[in-house]
């Protein structure tokens, strides 16, 4: 990510603490907007992992695979928290 910003502003310190800065606050900028979007569509009275869960549905060209890798995540997601506790 410096590298090219490395090439843009001609310096590596400017390069170094602009993606330090944008790399920073990407993460935390997208957690808040994913809560943002939760307490949203929670206010709906829908649950919003449902409503996840059904659109993917909805756009998927093979619902059987698509269910299938569902699983999967939350087998992975699973497995992460057995190892990790």
């Amino acid at each position: 990510m410096a590298m090219p910003l490395h090439f843009a502003f001609g310096s590596k310190g400017k390069a170094f603490w602009t993606a330090s800065i944008i790399g920073g606050l990407s993460q935390p900028a997208g957690a808040g907007i994913a809560a943002a979007w939760f307490k949203i569509a929670g206010k709906n009275g829908g649950n919003p992992s449902e409503a996840l869960y059904g659109d993917s549905l909805d756009h998927a060209n093979n619902k059987t695979l698509c269910t299938g890798f569902a699983f999967l995540g939350i087998i992975i997601m699973g497995m992460a928290q057995a190892l990790t506790a």
